[in-house]
């Protein structure tokens, strides 16, 4: 649980770059890891896009309306990785999870 926790922040601050973590689900494609559970990183990685430009719209916005819209974006991610995190464990109870 540790290793994917660090992982899912890893995704999050961006230190692993989302071109990082595409190319390794292309090369894992039909080899290691299955559609459904990549998918679910796929999601993790948007959120982390989703955070980056909600932070962004933050720092140059120019009135309160963007400030809504990026506290909105902000909550959808954050949702969206909660909702991954738990699929993620879903998945491991049920063995879908790949090893």
């Amino acid at each position: 649980m540790r290793d994917l926790n660090h992982f899912i922040e890893l995704i999050l601050s961006g230190i692993i770059p989302a071109e990082v973590i595409l190319k390794v689900l292309r090369f894992t494609e039909g080899i290691f890891m299955k559609q459904c559970n990549k998918n679910i990183l796929k999601v993790l990685d948007s959120a982390r896009k989703l955070l980056f430009i909600a932070d962004e719209g933050d720092i140059s916005r120019e009135d309160d309306g963007c400030g809504v819209l990026y506290g909105i974006v902000r909550d959808s991610a954050y949702k969206m990785v909660k909702q991954a995190e738990i699929e993620i464990e879903n998945h491991k109870r049920s063995g879908k999870w790949d090893k």
